[in-house]
């Protein structure tokens, strides 16, 4: 058997949707809209609470803590680092000495992160260092650390009331994507050719895809 299949991203369609902000206060003025609204908020309260954040970038030279040889020796690195640094851009040093595997390559950038990422000593440091200056060396169980901050946002918290209309926009297009696949299946029994070319539309131009042949055996 082989079978022909049409993706329809619901997500992708309903957002090709306009809604007049009058239709948007008529959902909104009703008891069942305000509800919906209510209930997609509470589920989805994290997008609308984003905590501080901080962007930088570390190189790490490993040490293991309270090994005298190890500590020696990598202070002696970050000295040379320290002094390369005067001269030369973060990211290349970074991607020259770091031991740091996952972020080496990509000039010690650790992209952005929130409290109770990092480990405590690295994450005091880097919540309270200024943008754009390079941190004395922060000790850590993973050894020694230079933290550049790059970019800092602060905690964002969105309420109910000013996010409602983009939440009532977001319901009103998915349950208008599921009317209309709901009276397409329907039209299913009595106009087959309409009802595939109404599927069709709302794939946004995704063709027919095909399993390939298969055993039903």
């Amino acid at each position: 058997m082989n079978v022909e299949f049409l993706k329809i991203n619901k997500d992708a369609a309903a957002k090709q949707l306009v809604f007049t902000p009058a239709q948007i206060q008529e959902f909104l003025a009703q008891e069942s809209g305000k509800k919906k609204v209510k209930e997609y908020y509470d589920i989805h309260r994290k997008e609308y609470e984003k905590d501080e954040s901080v962007r930088a970038r570390h190189i790490l030279v490993k040490a293991k803590k309270g090994v005298a040889a190890e500590e020696k020796a990598a202070k002696e690195k970050l000295a040379k680092i320290q002094t390369e640094l005067k001269t030369a851009k973060f990211e290349d040093v970074a991607k020259k000495y770091s031991d740091d595997p996952g972020s080496k390559n990509k000039g010690g950038d650790l992209d952005f992160f929130t409290k109770g990422r990092m480990v405590p000593e690295f994450e005091a440091v880097a919540f309270s260092q200024p943008i754009g200056k390079i941190s004395d060396p922060v000790q850590s169980a993973f050894g020694y650390h230079l933290i550049l901050v790059t970019d800092k946002k602060p905690a964002q918290k969105t309420t109910l009331e000013e996010a409602q209309n983009d939440i009532a926009k977001i319901i009103m297009a998915q349950e208008s994507i599921d009317r209309k696949i709901e009276d397409l299946d329907k039209q299913l029994a009595t106009d087959k050719g309409a009802a595939l070319a109404g599927f069709q539309a709302l794939s946004k131009g995704t063709n027919w895809e095909s399993t390939g042949s298969f055993s039903i055996a």
